[in-house]
């Protein structure tokens, strides 16, 4: 798939995208305040940024003004919208605005300065180059992992803040003109007088390109509603170029089983709910269309659990998960005896009717992903970068998905084959250890490996290995005859293997995959 990196994006790139040299179809410089006497009804706004998937908010375009509505749900299940008025700065607001939107929802733009209060907003703020914008943090700052930000934090650059009575309190010379993005679920907690809020809960949306498209939110704080929409056409590429060159045959009739043992009120398996995929696209759960998109079936449970929320006790997970030939195991506590070959599920001891202290184990003998090795965790770069990134970079999971079902696998210490994962981590590779970024430069920054000099094919009419290079220049019928089902691959530096490499072959030869030099900023080859 198109790799799409979270850091790609610095220097000249960013000045690009704030417009300073960019060749815009904006008649009027964004990033400027305008003159107070200007009548509020110009259309200074030359490209609006069109959501297709996104549910829980809307944006509107008025002259200087855009309104930005926001569906906001309480802990009661209740939805409650909030309306903002994003202002050009410099112009005036009138009677009418002042009485029609809330103080702390009336913002001028481009937005000067931003406060977080949940790491999870991070990659939609990077993905712009705007983490220079964020002065200050609401929380535990032990759980956030990009380099780059904790690097401000350490340089003062940012003024991390435990909770929200200690914003409240912050000093007399904090920044002015702060807006506060607010993940909570349940409306936020009061803010400091006359600060701004905006709620950022791109979570609450369920089809995984409407959460990206929480980047229009961003776009229109910071005027970047062109850069925006160029890149959620970088992205839709993104998405087609896994559907296109990673899916997997539907002759293959794989079937995959998600969940792990939940820590909360009792240790139970935690699955997706019955019918969780039966929805339309809409309605069903991210990984349902990441897990259909790559050509598998997700299975459901077919009774509800007896653990709270409907979890599963180990018998349960057995029916739910007996014919599945893939695990993805959504946690870090993946538990198992090298000994007995079994899983350690619920703590609930079976047969007795209590809740044991430990975990018990999974008394079943022919789960396929076990005797195969195809369960795979969400560790590859730890479990907070899971939670940081992953709503921001669905995209690379739905890759990563796609990766573990064709065989795309990874060459345990060597260069690699495919697509490199970005979130999934096999659990029976021992060389699979977490590894989270250390250093902000180029820390997210995908690099660029030429095929040739990671693998080469063998060419059976030949009798000899041949690089990309040559397969890319052969007509169609050679190129195919070359990418058949089963052929010898040699990595260099490393062992010859048996691999199966008919979708690999395309996808590494520089068409798809991790060795293509890919930037938001270029224009992404089209996958129809």
């Amino acid at each position: 798939m198109l790799v799409v990196s979270r850091a790609l994006v610095s220097g000249s790139t960013v000045a690009l995208m704030l417009g300073a040299t960019a060749v815009s179809a904006q008649p009027y410089d964004l990033q400027q305040c305008m003159d107070p006497d200007l009548d509020p009804t110009t259309e200074i706004f030359a490209t609006k940024f069109k959501k297709k998937f996104s549910r829980n908010w809307k944006l509107t375009y008025k002259g200087t003004r855009k309104e930005l509505q926001i569906d906001k749900f309480g802990y009661s299940g209740k939805t409650g919208k909030q309306t903002h008025l994003l202002y050009q700065c410099g112009t005036s607001i009138s009677k009418q605005e002042q009485n029609k939107f809330k103080p702390k929802f009336r913002i001028p733009v481009p937005v000067q300065a931003v406060v977080l209060n949940s790491a999870s907003i991070l990659p939609y703020l990077e993905h712009f180059g705007l983490l220079d914008k964020v002065t200050g943090y609401i929380g535990n700052i032990e759980y956030v992992v990009s380099p780059c930000f904790l690097e401000r934090i350490e340089n003062f650059d940012v003024v991390a803040y435990d909770n929200m009575d200690d914003y409240r309190n912050r000093p007399d010379d904090h920044t002015e003109g702060e807006v506060v993005l607010d993940n909570t679920y349940g409306e936020p907690e009061t803010l400091p007088a006359g600060k701004k809020l905006l709620s950022f809960v791109p979570y609450h949306e369920k089809h995984p390109h409407a959460m990206w498209e929480w980047h229009g939110v961003i776009a229109a704080l910071f005027n970047l509603d062109e850069k925006a929409q160029k890149q959620e056409a970088v992205l839709q590429n993104a998405y087609k170029c896994s559907k296109r060159l990673l899916k997997a045959k539907k002759s293959a009739k794989i079937k995959v089983a998600w969940g792990y043992v939940s820590n909360y009120d009792g240790q139970y398996w935690d699955v997706p709910p019955q019918n969780a995929c039966a929805g339309t696209p809409m309605t069903k759960p991210y990984y349902c269309s990441l897990i259909e998109l790559c050509g598998a079936e997700l299975l459901t449970p077919t009774v509800e659990g007896s653990g709270n929320f409907n979890n599963l006790n180990n018998a349960e997970f057995i029916d739910y998960a007996k014919d599945a030939d893939y695990l993805f195991y959504a946690s870090d506590n993946w538990a198992f005896d090298e000994k007995t070959k079994r899983i350690l599920g619920s703590d609930w001891k079976e047969g007795e009717g209590e809740l044991e202290e430990s975990r018990q184990y999974v008394e079943f003998d022919d789960f396929k992903f076990i005797k195969n090795n195809q369960v795979y965790d969400v560790q590859a770069t730890g479990l907070d970068d899971w939670f940081e990134s992953k709503n921001g970079e669905l995209e690379q999971l739905g890759a990563d998905i796609c990766a573990v079902l064709t065989e795309h696998k990874q060459y345990k210490g060597q260069k690699f084959l495919g697509h490199k994962r970005r979130f999934l981590r096999n659990v029976f590779y021992t060389n699979e250890v977490p590894q989270p970024p250390t250093k902000c430069e180029g820390a997210y920054r995908k690099t660029c490996l030429d095929a040739p000099a990671s693998f080469t094919l063998y060419d059976k009419s030949t009798k000899k290995y041949i690089n990309c290079r040559k397969v890319q220049k052969m007509n169609r019928k050679k190129k195919k005859k070359i990418c058949m089902s089963s052929t010898l691959v040699k990595v260099k530096n490393g062992l010859t293997m048996q691999r199966r490499v008919g979708p690999l072959c395309e996808a590494s030869c520089g068409l798809c995959g991790n060795n293509v030099c890919f930037k938001w900023d270029e224009e992404g080859r089209s996958y129809v």
